[in-house]
């Protein structure tokens, strides 16, 4: 999704948080037809801004319009993440599952649920979440080295090893990779 054209200046310019919200709010009323590329630019400004409630507010208000699944995903995943960032874990939780359920192919929901798993120490939790992107081409390396890493902490090196053996078959080129498999 991109910003309309009369909204492109604003992400990642500096601009101050009144003038952004001001000119969205404003082109909602001028451009009521573009309703859903405005919230979403609203969206991602309410989040770079770190305004999380009004963030939450913006995507449930883009939930409620006819949307595609893949872009209802997205917004799952943008709400699931300005719940982690506030600390509600079980809300975040539910909505990168519903992101998943709403379109599997979006494998970002999975990868941020795996790495909040990570980040409150839920090994099993988070090595659930990364097995069910092994076989997401797009997220297969990233999925293969949580995993690596997880099993290392599990304790189950031959796992961890076979991880490592699985991302150096997709880019043996990779130091990264290389130093793992060595």
């Amino acid at each position: 999704m991109i910003f309309p054209p009369y909204l492109d200046d604003l992400l990642g310019k500096g601009i101050a948080w009144e003038i952004c919200k001001a000119r969205t709010e404003q082109a909602l009323i001028d451009h009521p037809e573009d309703i859903i590329q405005i919230l979403h630019a609203q969206s991602m400004l309410h989040h770079t801004y770190e305004k999380n409630e009004e963030c939450l507010e913006t995507n449930f208000r883009l939930l409620e319009l006819p949307i595609d699944q893949e872009y209802a995903s997205h917004v799952h995943n943008s709400i699931a993440c300005c719940y982690a960032e506030t600390q509600r874990i079980e809300k975040a939780v539910e909505h990168y599952l519903k992101a998943y359920e709403t379109y599997p192919e979006f494998g970002e929901c999975l990868f941020n649920l795996g790495e909040l798993y990570i980040g409150r120490f839920e090994w099993d939790n988070a090595i659930e979440t990364f097995e069910k992107l092994r076989t997401d081409y797009l997220w297969q390396d990233e999925a293969f080295e949580k995993l690596g890493y997880l099993y290392t902490i599990k304790q189950d090196y031959a796992k961890s090893r076979d991880c490592y053996l699985e991302g150096y078959k997709l880019a043996p080129e990779d130091e990264f990779w290389a130093e793992r498999v060595a």
